[in-house]
């Protein structure tokens, strides 16, 4: 007679936190913008790029923000890859909320 085992494995998948929204990367991100030239640029959603599904990076569903630093975000001023693309991109990330910045 064979016994059967009770014990059950539960799986959990933890995510790398963004910095920015404080959440786990399992979805996308707060809006956000980029300050580049010391010009304000809002970051472009996951498939308003031309993409398809859920980003292989960061988890951003069609619609939402990519969270900042993926390497499938676009350049909201060339177009270009983000985390390569050679516009200035100053480390100033406005998240959430647009408040009027002195640049």
């Amino acid at each position: 007679m064979s016994k059967k085992s009770t014990n059950t494995e539960i799986h959990v998948r933890h995510y790398a936190t963004c910095e920015y929204c404080g959440r786990e990367m399992d979805h996308g991100c707060n809006r956000h913008w980029y300050v580049i030239n010391r010009k304000k640029y809002e970051a472009i959603k996951n498939g308003d790029d031309g993409s398809e599904g859920v980003c292989h990076d960061c988890n951003a569903r069609p619609g939402e923000y990519h969270h900042p630093g993926c390497d499938m975000e676009v350049c909201p001023k060339c177009g270009g890859q983000l985390i390569s693309c050679g516009c200035h991109i100053s480390d100033k990330v406005i998240v959430e909320t647009y408040k009027k910045l002195k640049l």
